[in-house]
């Protein structure tokens, strides 16, 4: 198994909804107290490993991209984000480079369930700057939550656990950042939306976020109101 490549998924834990607009995680700079692990990492989830192939990955990242509404092209300030769709199952995968087109309907429903077969959001998948092999085999770490099935993503058995650790996130997350490492070279996100002429989106957030506006990776992103819950509304052009 240690032949074989390491991804990992992580999803949003703390997103607003119901929780209010100061349920996001956001730690100051300076020195970090044990309250900022707890706000990395919200639940108490153990790590555990999945051995999924690169289709299956697919199949993982096209669950994940049901977060989002369907979007059309030539309307303007369309909702971004399906409110059925918990955030804390909205995976993204380090360690692929992606692009996620939303004028295609999702290929499964929140619950896991295939709703539109033929439909494919994921595109130009790569590892390593190459496509994906679709049977290239991986190594997928992911927490308790995700490998015993909950959010409903698909190739999702006992059989694929690979690792369970009975230790709790935070607790390496603590080991971790007390070896004082490089923070500026931890892996980042690299995906993206595919452009949809004439479109743009919206969707709410922290008030806070006014302050990381200039560290977004869109550049088409702006900053529309304030809702009467305090949730700061904004809008990202996809447009070409």
């Amino acid at each position: 198994m240690a032949d074989l490549p390491l991804l990992s998924a992580a999803a949003p834990q703390k997103c607003g909804g119901r929780s209010g607009p100061d349920h996001y995680t956001d730690i100051p700079a300076g020195p970090i107290a044990l309250r900022h692990i707890t706000d990395l990492q919200f639940f108490p989830n153990d790590v555990s490993a999945l051995k999924l192939k690169g289709a299956e990955i697919s199949d993982w990242l096209e669950m994940s991209a049901g977060f989002y509404n369907q979007i059309a092209p030539d309307i303007q300030d369309q909702p971004l984000r399906n409110d059925n769709f918990p955030p804390y199952n909205c995976d993204t995968i380090f360690g692929l480079r992606y692009q996620i087109d939303l004028s295609q309907p999702p290929r499964f429903d929140p619950n896991g369930t295939v709703l539109n077969p033929q439909s494919r959001r994921v595109h130009n998948v790569q590892y390593m700057g190459t496509p994906l092999d679709p049977e290239q085999e991986f190594v997928l770490a992911v927490n308790n939550y995700r490998s015993g099935g909950g959010g409903g993503f698909p190739h999702v058995s006992p059989d694929r656990t690979v690792f369970q650790s009975d230790t709790k996130i935070r607790d390496l997350l603590v080991k971790y950042l007390a070896s004082s490492p490089a923070l500026d070279d931890l892996p980042k996100a690299q995906w993206s939306f595919a452009a949809i002429p004439g479109a743009s989106v919206v969707f709410e957030t922290s008030p806070n976020a006014r302050s990381f506006m200039n560290q977004s990776d869109f550049t088409d992103l702006s900053e529309i109101g304030t809702t009467p819950k305090r949730f700061l509304r904004m809008r990202l052009s996809l447009a070409l």
